[in-house]
């Protein structure tokens, strides 16, 4: 149901050019949870907790919080950026991190988990394998 949504206003808001950033990605997505949440009510006020999990199916899973990405089975420090901003996107599988040294995407698809950065792409350990999205 999101993911309609986010294209619908993707085309209407005349994206179909060119890619939307993370941070319209996410307002369009916040606009469909508040337009489902007026129609069929039921929301509660939950504790902003920053954080994503990545690693569907079999794969293993990474936690990110705050410019870290933790193994989540291990405990282990996996990266660490020194952030000025971030954008998690949860129905892209996207969080964009600003950091001093450029741009650090961090993506989830059907084959891996992809850390993107200095033009570079390269896949974290443990997760290339089949997924669904």
């Amino acid at each position: 149901m999101v993911l309609p949504a986010i294209v619908a206003i993707w085309l209407l808001a005349g994206w179909g050019t060119e890619t939307p950033s993370p941070g319209e990605l996410l307002a369009a997505y916040r606009a469909e949870l508040d337009a489902f949440r007026s129609e069929y009510g039921g929301a509660r006020d939950l504790p902003d907790v920053r954080f994503f999990l990545f690693g569907m199916g079999g794969r293993v899973k990474y936690v990110y919080r705050d410019g870290r990405l933790i193994n989540a089975s291990t405990g282990a420090l996996t990266r660490e950026w020194a952030i000025r901003s971030d954008t998690i996107v949860p129905p892209e599988y996207v969080v964009a991190m600003g950091t001093a040294a450029g741009p650090v995407t961090i993506r989830e698809n059907a084959d891996a988990v992809w850390i993107e950065e200095s033009g570079r792409s390269a896949a974290l350990d443990g997760t290339r394998r089949p997924g669904e999205l």
